[in-house]
């Protein structure tokens, strides 16, 4: 079921016979309601754009092809498509959300630059790519259908880019500890919980925080990782790994 409504869908698990967490309820009802808004590089109908590509891309025959494929480079063609983005916008969209694991940076510079994609531009679109994924999966996991997604609200993208971001040892700029301003917003609590992970969208700092807010509701909260004496789930922190590192395997996650 992909649709959009005119009002924003409310997500509840109230049929399914488990008992699922308010507060991860309440996270993902929030970034629905954040889909539907203007972001900030992104208007709402663009960010919504990106979710139904996301969807689409586990149904795309091509990306089907690239799977399987020894290397995804090899096959060439057109992605199956709902939505009027760029060739550039799809090929990032697909090929995050269904072969992550084999993504270069000499590919994805060239998409950004063929489909005139900013930095920002990127980043925010891999966040709403990382929550439809998440809350997508989550309820299939549950035998539930995929939730509607909301109509877009008018406005206009703040267009905010954290000053003191700069190029690392990474693909695209983002916010070391010592660069952060106050203008950004919370980042980072301390230098130590500045992993390469956190760190990875904080050249967007609102789309940074979108996504941690429904990552961390999802696993734990990401200044916590290294707390292993931590007990805040039904099941242990060790049986939280195990679950945690068979989903990284399966998603392609690097880290």
């Amino acid at each position: 079921m992909d649709q959009t409504t005119t009002d924003i869908p409310a997500i509840n698990y109230d049929s399914v016979p488990y008992l699922v967490r308010d507060d991860l309820v309440a996270a993902q009802n929030t970034a629905w309601k954040q889909l539907s808004e203007p972001g900030a590089w992104l208007d709402a109908r663009k960010r919504l754009d990106v979710a139904r590509e996301t969807r689409k891309a586990w149904d795309c025959a091509l990306c089907a092809s690239r799977k399987v494929a020894l290397s995804p480079y090899a096959i060439v063609g057109d992605h199956d498509n709902v939505t009027d983005l760029s060739p550039a916008e799809i090929e990032i969209i697909h090929r995050i959300a269904t072969d992550p694991g084999r993504l270069r940076e000499k590919w994805l510079k060239g998409e950004m630059e063929a489909g005139n994609i900013s930095e920002e531009a990127y980043i925010e679109i891999v966040t709403i790519i990382c929550k439809i994924i998440m809350i997508d999966r989550f309820a299939e996991s549950l035998s539930e259908s995929e939730y509607s997604l909301p109509a877009p609200v008018p406005g206009e993208p703040s267009g905010y880019r954290a000053p003191g971001a700069k190029m690392h040892d990474g693909w695209i700029s983002l916010v070391e500890p010592k660069d952060a301003v106050p203008e950004d917003g919370i980042l980072y609590v301390s230098e130590a919980s500045a992993a390469g992970v956190v760190k990875a969208l904080s050249l967007v700092p609102d789309a940074w925080r979108e996504y941690w807010a429904l990552g961390d509701a999802h696993y734990i909260h990401h200044e916590d990782v290294f707390n292993f004496d931590l007990d805040l789930r039904e099941i242990t922190r060790a049986q939280i790994e195990v679950v945690a590192a068979r989903v990284s395997a399966v998603h392609q996650c690097v880290y």
